[in-house]
């Protein structure tokens, strides 16, 4: 090999020297932009699977019902707080709240019970927790509660003062109770157990419609019928 030779070698190293360097950097910033794509449509479909699976029980809050002073009732400034549809804690809820109504009613002369059922299941169902599922129970509550409101004034007996709870009973509290008259107190008794029985099963009815419900409405069902057991001595 001459002088001439060598030169043109020493020429075509440096060329070709900077096309493989040239061709490296392009295959690391493509595949640095093939990582992130990647990394980019996992996170998103992260975040779009649960919402998608979770639409089937998770419900955003209506606003449905009456007004509550419940710290958990929703709050359109707070869009993350949701109601689950038949859940173990509304209906334990609703459950608790007329065993509350029992226990303060219970300690009052059987002529008053009437008139302290019917006020704490209208308070029942104006401090349940807002949840649209469960409108029907509340409406259950309401209507009941009326019903023997108006049967106790159909029946009262003037003739006797109105009466208080003990205390330890919150939601009595500074409630007065109205007497009904001993005289009546039977025909009393089996309209009061007809109203009782007739909001258990509304309360059946309304769980008709899907297996989950019926679950959850038949546990209200057979604990609200149960309170007829109030009326008796």
């Amino acid at each position: 090999m001459n002088c001439q030779d060598s030169s043109k070698a020493s020429a075509v190293r440096p060329a070709g020297l900077k096309k493989i360097c040239l061709g490296w950097f392009a295959a690391t910033v493509l595949f640095s932009l093939s990582c992130q794509n990647a990394s980019s449509t996992k996170s998103t479909s992260s975040q779009q699977i649960p919402a998608i699976v979770a639409s089937d029980w998770l419900i955003p809050q209506t606003g449905r019902g009456p007004k509550s002073s419940n710290k958990d009732a929703w709050n359109p400034s707070e869009p993350h707080k949701i109601q689950i549809a038949h859940n173990n804690v509304d209906t334990n809820e609703f459950i608790r709240k007329i065993d509350r109504v029992e226990r303060a009613c219970s300690t009052l002369e059987i002529e008053y019970r009437f008139d302290c059922v019917g006020q704490g299941f209208i308070w029942a169902s104006e401090n349940f927790r807002q949840n649209s599922h469960y409108d029907a129970a509340r409406d259950v509550l309401r209507e009941s509660g009326n019903r023997l409101i108006r049967l106790v004034r159909e029946n009262r007996d003037a003739g006797r003062p109105v009466a208080g709870v003990r205390k330890g009973h919150g939601w009595a509290r500074r409630r007065t109770f109205s007497a009904v008259q001993k005289s009546n107190l039977s025909v009393v008794v089996a309209r009061a157990d007809r109203i009782i029985q007739e909001g258990a099963t509304q309360l059946l009815r309304s769980g008709e419609s899907s297996k989950r419900r019926r679950v959850h409405y038949s546990r209200m069902a057979k604990v609200f019928g149960s309170k007829k057991r109030i009326f008796r001595s």
